[in-house]
């Protein structure tokens, strides 16, 4: 038994857990990415639920941010939401 990697002891680290595979979108794909949220949330701000004219307006807003363990850059479409220009401010100024 390591002493250093332990599941069960109150003195031993946890087990160091693979780092998952970073996804970073080129900026197109980032458009076409920030489109699809825009029409999977019916146009609506994913935070207010405030209608979004049009896709310009829209933010993506990363869910799980990379100073909070997000990574350098973590694009995939279940960490994206999009918000209005108010719930995005919102969410930066907390």
């Amino acid at each position: 038994m390591s002493l250093l990697w332990s599941d069960n002891s109150e003195y031993a680290f946890p087990k160091p857990q693979k780092a998952e595979k970073r996804v970073k979108l080129s900026p197109l794909k980032w458009e076409k990415m920030r489109e699809q949220v825009y029409v999977e949330q019916n146009e609506n701000c994913g935070g207010c639920g405030k209608h979004i004219r049009t896709l310009p307006e829209m933010h993506l807003h990363h869910k799980k941010l990379r100073k909070m363990g997000g990574g350098s850059r973590n694009d995939k479409r279940e960490n994206l939401i999009g918000l209005c220009a108010e719930c995005h401010g919102k969410e930066h100024n907390q």
